[in-house]
């Protein structure tokens, strides 16, 4: 499934998506949230941004910010590479 600068709500379950050269953040997920398998690539700027999240098995790859911005998230098996900024920026 392709989709389209995606957004998601607190407690969201989300699986098996790309988000693929949008114009802005790729994909942006709720507090209590969960993603797997997961694909952000070329998005203007941040791949992922997540807050107090779960990723599991997702990819960031050349994106125009960060590959993965999580503030209190867990990262299981995700992988990063070719961002103009850092792989994961994990700020407090």
């Amino acid at each position: 499934m392709v989709c389209q600068a995606f957004l998601a709500g607190d407690g969201t379950i989300i699986q098996n998506c790309l988000a693929d050269k949008n114009g802005d953040i790729g994909i942006s997920l709720g507090a209590g949230s969960t993603m797997n398998n997961w694909i952000a690539i070329e998005n203007a700027t941040n791949g992922f941004v997540i807050s107090k999240s779960l990723a599991n098995k997702c990819i960031a790859r050349n994106n125009g910010g960060h590959g993965f911005v999580g503030t209190r998230s867990r990262f299981i098996n995700c992988v990063a590479g070719g961002n103009t900024n850092r792989g994961f920026n994990l700020p407090e």
